[in-house]
C-alpha cells in the first residue's frame, strides 16, 4: 500500500468514526442536525476531491454514488431522527448498523479502485520522418545513392556508412571510397550480397584497405578489366612526380571536382 493509500485510508475509517458521532450527538440532542448536515457536506466534497484528484479523469456515475453513498445514509437517519423520533434504542441501533457497515464495505476504497481501472489509456505517437531525398541526376549521385539506399540502409551490409569520392567511368566501372560512421570500422561486406544487389559478378568487386587511413574507410572498386594498382594521385605523384621533378615533396591535400560543371569538392 503506498503512502497515499495510507492516508487515504486513515481518513475514510476517521470518517466513519465522525459520522457515527454524528448520528449519536444528533439522536441525543435536538439542535444536532443543524450540526451535521453542513458538517457531513463539507468532509464529504473534501474526501471526494482528496480521492479523485490523482486520477484526473472524468469519474463515472457509480463511482460518485460510491463516494456520496455513506454520506447520503448519515443524512438520511439524522433527518429520520428528528421526524420520526424513534426511540433511543432505534436511534443507537441504527447509528451501530451505519457505522459497521461504512466501515467493514469502505464504499471510497472501491469508488477510488473503480476510478484508477477507468483512467484513459494515453497512446504515444511515434512521428515517422521522411527519408532524405537525394538527388540522382549524374552517374556518382546515383551510385551514392543506390548505397545509401540498399548497402547503408539499417539492416543492410553496411548500415550508416557512405560513399564519397565516387567515380564512375563506365556501366560497371566504378570506384568510391566507404566511410563509417565516426569512431567505428567498416564492416565486413559480403561480396556475394553486393554482387546480388548491383548484379556484378563478385569477381569484379573489391574492397581494398585506404593507403593512409585506418579502418574506417575503405577503398570500393568495381572493374570489368584487369585491376590496376597503385594509380590513386598520391601513388602517381610519388613515382611520377617527386622522384624525377620534385624530390621529397609530398601531396598534403587534394580537392577534387568536376570539369563538367566547375564544382569543386
Amino acid at each position: 500500500m503506498s503512502v497515499l493509500d495510507k492516508i487515504r485510508s486513515s481518513f475514510g475509517r476517521a470518517g466513519t468514526i465522525a459520522g457515527a458521532a454524528a448520528l449519536v450527538f444528533t439522536a441525543t440532542n435536538p439542535t444536532g442536525l443543524a450540526l451535521t448536515i453542513p458538517g457531513t457536506l463539507a468532509v464529504t466534497s473534501a474526501g471526494i476531491l482528496f480521492s479523485l484528484r490523482p486520477q484526473r479523469h472524468p469519474v463515472r456515475a457509480a463511482v460518485t454514488a460510491l463516494y456520496t453513498a455513506p454520506s447520503v445514509a448519515l443524512l438520511g437517519e439524522a433527518i429520520t431522527f428528528r421526524v420520526v423520533e424513534p426511540s433511543v434504542l432505534v436511534e443507537l441501533a441504527a447509528t451501530a448498523a451505519w457505522g459497521a457497515g461504512v466501515w467493514w464495505l469502505r464504499p471510497a476504497r472501491i469508488a477510488t479502485a473503480m476510478a484508477a481501472q477507468a483512467a484513459p489509456v494515453t497512446a504515444e505517437v511515434v512521428v515517422v520522418e521522411p527519408a532524405p531525398v537525394m538527388a540522382a541526376n549524374t552517374p556518382e549521385e546515383r551510385l551514392v545513392k543506390f548505397w545509401f539506399e540498399f548497402v547503408a540502409c539499417e539492416g543492410g551490409q553496411a548500415p550508416g556508412t557512405q560513399l564519397v569520392r565516387a567515380e564512375v567511368t563506365g556501366p560497371r566501372d566504378f570506384r568510391a571510397d566507404i566511410v563509417a560512421p565516426a569512431g567505428q570500422p567498416v564492416p565486413d561486406i559480403n561480396l556475394g550480397v553486393l554482387s546480388a544487389l548491383t548484379n556484378i559478378p563478385p569477381e569484379m568487386i573489391r574492397i581494398d584497405p585506404v593507403p593512409g587511413c585506418g579502418t574506417g574507410r575503405k577503398a570500393l572498386v568495381v572493374s570489368s578489366g584487369p585491376v590496376e594498382t597503385g594509380t590513386d594521385i598520391e601513388t602517381l605523384w610519388d613515382t611520377h612526380v617527386a622522384q624525377l621533378a620534385m624530390p621529397g615533396a609530398k601531396i598534403v591535400a587534394v580537392r577534387r571536382g568536376s570539369t563538367r560543371t566547375g564544382m569543386m569538392a
